[in-house]
């Protein structure tokens, strides 16, 4: 009796480990297509990282542009001042703070401009 009975418990152990390993396969499989999607998704990442410093050097070419630009703008800007200012001194202010007004716009252009002589 007790031969039968070991040898029942014995195959069902055996099966149980059978089952164990088929088992093992198939998480082994899911980690796998797992670890492939995060492979995938880690290769995206870098693209759009890539893509990302790409548009920020970009955007510094760009600010670095409208730097150089800005002191030419400042200058047109304070020349036409300065011209409005010429074309109509008592329009826009009493003589005295008119002559003020041109002297700081001259100042202000020879800063822009050493070359700049009124």
């Amino acid at each position: 009796m007790f031969g039968a009975a070991n040898a029942l418990f014995s195959g069902l152990a055996f099966a149980g480990i059978i089952v164990a390993l088929f088992q093992q396969r198939k998480d082994l499989e899911m980690q796998r297509d797992v670890l492939g999607l995060q492979m995938e998704e880690i290769r995206l990442q870098r693209e759009e990282l890539a893509r990302s410093a790409a548009a920020q050097e970009e955007q510094v070419k760009a600010m670095k542009r409208q730097s150089e630009v800005l002191p030419v703008t400042a200058e047109l800007n304070a020349r036409a001042s300065l011209m409005e200012a010429y074309i109509h001194p008592s329009e826009t202010y009493s003589k005295e703070k008119w002559e003020r007004h041109l002297a700081q716009l001259e100042r202000v252009l020879e800063e822009l401009d050493p070359e700049y002589a009124p």
